[in-house]
């Protein structure tokens, strides 16, 4: 569970732009407000205290979890501070008690679609990917049209069930079960052998082209996003010690500050892993592995 990140600004909408999270229309003192982030439905959430001089908010996919306090040049006297520590604690414990009804609620849901899911034969979103007749495609379904991956525990008690789906449409738009989980969990190319190496990269179809393009059979773990591969590591560290892990990065260097590449370093120095890449000359305006596929195959830098 992520920690509360501080942040002091004039105003709860300055402090949340500040985040990078949307504003909702309005933020009522003392109620829970749910609103609408980049990619998801609904899974921002914020709350006012009632003093109007704090309050907290976040997002229920990504876990970020934001305190803000009143910066308006006027000091906080100890009862102050005070009633703003206790509004933050009664606020995580309501935010915490939200999300495991709303991911428990979710994963039965996950559950249910699954079994009604059926076999992928051919799907545009396959096509546009390269991906080839005969590849091993792991652990995927059809659901109305779009592409079902799961979204599977990576540790605790519930390693290897369903937490929640990822939905790829044809047209390649990408959106995840309201409510899921995903922080923490992935999707598994063949079941776990810790004896071996285990790739860990951000997307799907990175997978799928990693575990048959260019290492075919090899086991590789998918974190669905950049912000999530240094957890993804450190559950298969755990869970495999003495596995050889290898991040294959995305190579975002047409954004800001490479996400791609800056979190697999993470995520590389906190468990011991080796990290490889696309080289950005053999990509064009490409990211990944599966881009570096359909561009000419060749030209990762180690």
């Amino acid at each position: 569970m992520a920690e509360l990140t501080t942040i002091r600004a004039a105003s709860m909408e300055e402090a949340m732009q500040q985040a990078g999270l949307q504003v909702p229309p309005s933020l009522p003192p003392g109620k829970l407000v749910r609103f609408r982030t980049a990619g998801s439905s609904r899974s921002g959430w914020a709350k006012r205290f009632a003093d109007g001089r704090g309050g907290v908010f976040g997002d229920w996919i990504t876990d970020e979890r934001y305190l803000w306090l009143s910066d308006t040049g006027e000091p906080f006297d100890e009862a102050g501070r005070e009633l703003i520590r206790q509004q933050a604690e009664l606020a995580r414990q309501r935010y915490e008690r939200e999300q495991r009804r709303r991911q428990a609620q979710a994963a039965r849901t996950a559950a249910d679609i699954w079994a009604q899911a059926e076999p992928v034969s051919d799907h545009p979103y396959l096509r546009a990917k390269g991906i080839q007749p005969g590849w091993h495609l792991g652990p995927v379904r059809q659901y109305r049209g779009q592409l079902v991956i799961p979204v599977l525990a990576l540790s605790g008690g519930n390693t290897g069930e369903i937490v929640s789906l990822q939905f790829i449409a044809p047209s390649g738009g990408k959106r995840f079960l309201s409510g899921g989980r995903v922080q923490g969990a992935g999707w598994l190319m063949h079941a776990r052998d810790c004896d071996g190496e285990i790739f860990i990269c951000e997307g799907w179809a990175t997978a799928v082209t990693l575990g048959n393009a260019f290492f075919p059979g090899a086991q590789v773990v998918a974190a669905f996003n950049a912000g999530n591969l240094v957890d993804v590591a450190l559950a298969i560290r755990t869970q495999c010690p003495k596995a050889r892990l290898t991040i294959a990065a995305d190579n975002d260097h047409r954004t800001r500050g490479n996400p791609g590449l800056t979190k697999a370093r993470e995520a590389a120095a906190a468990t011991g892993a080796r990290i490889f890449y696309p080289d950005k000359a053999a990509l064009g305006t490409g990211t990944d592995f599966n881009d570096l596929y359909l561009t000419q195959k060749e030209g990762a830098t180690e």
